[in-house]
């Protein structure tokens, strides 16, 4: 991540576009302060025993993230306020980050209405509503890490920029049945899994939960274990097995 006072925060890109492609730039609110999303609110699912003092929390998770951001437009015209409206009319999350910053999150505008206000009918301040449904932020780029003389059984040492752990996706080229481990440098915890009856190649990926063969068909009646993830910091990985080649990719992960 980019330090603050290296971001823009008067201009972002969602959707496509930066808002200064369009003419605007990201306006004060009322005290001339710019809220920046710090932390979703986090739910927790209670229960409360006959006679107990307190409750018992079963599970807890992070709600949606939302925040607003007012813009402004200094020259509008008919066709501004068109691609305007054009850009942001969208049913997709679309990724969202203020100019310079090395992270994103993907989010929706609000289904509100939205209007401009405006004194001469040239200029223009409007509120933008985002909620992101996936409350987390992700690393732009995606890292890549590729081994292209895998040895077996040797733990191969990584690093993932994200500070929680990241879905990825695993590449394997070999054959028969290949164990692949991921263990994190802090905690020393291990994710085995193993994938059998290889006959060229194979693709975990744990965001779909899915592995595929060299030719795109499902393997899951030969997956055995569960779908790995990242762990923040130094992590190691190994192969088992008869594997040729191999890489890692995932984009780093954030709350």
């Amino acid at each position: 991540m980019k330090d603050l006072e290296y971001i823009d925060f008067t201009d972002f890109f969602w959707n496509g576009h930066y808002l200064s492609d369009l003419g605007g730039v990201v306006a004060d609110n009322d005290g001339g302060e710019l809220n920046y999303p710090l932390l979703p609110a986090r739910n927790y699912t209670t229960s409360k025993p006959f006679n107990y003092d307190g409750e018992i929390v079963f599970s807890t998770y992070l709600s949606p993230r939302t925040w607003e951001v007012p813009v402004f437009f200094e020259d509008l015209n008919y066709h501004g306020i068109r691609r305007i409206a054009t850009w942001l009319n969208t049913e997709k999350s679309a990724e969202f980050y203020f100019k310079g910053d090395s992270i994103r999150i993907n989010c929706r505008l609000d289904s509100d209405a939205l209007a401009f206000e405006t004194y001469s009918g040239i200029e223009g301040l409007s509120v933008l509503k985002f909620i992101a449904h996936d409350p987390f932020y992700y690393d732009i780029e995606k890292t890549v890490y590729s081994i292209n003389a895998v040895i077996a059984d040797k733990y191969y040492n990584y690093y993932n920029r994200g500070m929680i752990q990241s879905d990825c996706v695993i590449s394997v080229n070999g054959s028969g049945n290949i164990t692949v481990k991921l263990k994190g440098k802090s905690d020393g915890a291990i994710q085995t899994f193993t994938v059998k009856n290889v006959a060229n190649s194979f693709k975990v990926d744990s965001k779909a939960m899915i592995c595929l063969d060299a030719a795109g068909r499902n393997k899951f009646n030969d997956f055995v274990g569960a779908f790995p993830s990242v762990p923040p910091g130094y992590f190691d990985i190994s192969f088992t097995g008869n594997v040729t080649s191999a890489s890692i990719q995932f984009h780093g992960k954030y709350v």
